[in-house]
């Protein structure tokens, strides 16, 4: 029996990896743990899991969980920001997530886990034109990001001199079912919400910054191939390997909803990116890779909007 503990898998990403195993052999027999302060105990029938109310920094509980069910493979998604973070956030991001983290990864490299990490393909890497390929250097691009490349490194570090096992999956702009709407966070899922409920979309700049968007259920796919790898480590872009412009996006949205959105231009901002693109070669070598585009996931979007927002 191959155990799994998903650190973090009460957000949307891991609703979508729990929904993935749930409906896919072998993982819909995997014994699975969940540590989530949002997920009820209804969840852990539907996907066929355990939920545990335990916060990362409670890594004595976090260690004890690992042991006690003989843990084979961690899947690390607990992030406190987002790209608008500020500095006052980034200082608690060291303490309650980038501190435990690397005591809890140092713990799984002593005892033989597999860390699969998810960090960001949007954030971390250079503000330019180019195809970012895995081996670049980082430039992140705010704090949220450059809390992801602090992670980045201690997992390599650990690799390099404590033998982990460790996989850091980059992904694109992320969306899909199971996203708070109104948390005011991410182009997709704010634009349906504005729309909507009749509010003004703010695009900052002028609309043309291009961004590749990832389906959630792709990002749940390539999680669940990597936990079968036990012959790989390293970093992996995961993209869609389409790029498309923010005003682009939010037509696409209006002509699918059929309600014009009411846009608001306001100034560019520094962590807003001109375009991000990623190379996808390195993944799709290792793994059969084939992610859906925009509008079959906008459309499966908002074909559930409904039942999401009861």
């Amino acid at each position: 029996m191959h155990n799994i503990l998903i650190l973090g898998g009460g957000g949307f990403i891991g609703k979508n990896i729990l929904k993935h195993m749930s409906e896919t052999y072998p993982f819909k027999n995997y014994k699975k743990f969940i540590t989530s302060q949002e997920l009820c105990s209804s969840y852990e029938s539907k996907f066929n899991c355990e939920v545990c109310n335990i916060k990362l920094e409670e890594v004595d509980k976090i260690k004890d969980l690992i042991e006690a069910n003989n843990i084979k493979t961690l899947v690390h998604l607990v992030s406190g920001m987002v790209p608008s973070s500020n500095e006052h956030e980034f200082k608690k991001e060291k303490r309650f997530v980038i501190a435990p983290t690397n005591e809890i990864s140092t713990f799984a490299a002593e005892n033989g886990v597999k860390v699969i990490f998810i960090s960001s393909g949007g954030t971390i890497y250079k503000n330019n034109l180019e195809e970012h390929k895995e081996s670049e250097d980082l430039y992140p691009t705010c704090l949220y990001g450059k809390s992801k490349v602090e992670i980045e490194k201690t997992l390599k570090d650990l690799y390099i001199n404590a033998n982990l096992r460790y996989i850091t999956l980059r992904p694109t702009n992320v969306y899909g079912d199971f996203y708070n709407l109104n948390f005011n966070q991410g182009l997709i899922p704010n634009t349906i919400y504005k729309i909507l409920k009749k509010e003004e979309v703010t695009i900052w700049g002028d609309g043309s910054s291009k961004r590749d968007y990832l389906f959630a259920e792709d990002l749940a796919y390539v999680v669940c191939q990597m936990i079968l790898r036990d012959d790989i480590c390293g970093e992996f872009n995961v993209a869609s390997s389409s790029v498309h412009s923010v005003l682009e996006v939010i037509k696409q949205i209006e002509s699918k909803i059929n309600i014009p959105a009411k846009i608001s231009f306001q100034n560019k901002r520094s962590i807003d990116v001109s375009c991000n693109k990623l190379d996808t070669t390195k993944i799709k070598k290792i793994i059969e890779f084939k992610p859906h585009d925009l509008d079959y996931g906008l459309n499966k979007i908002l074909k559930n909007i409904n039942i999401k927002n009861e």
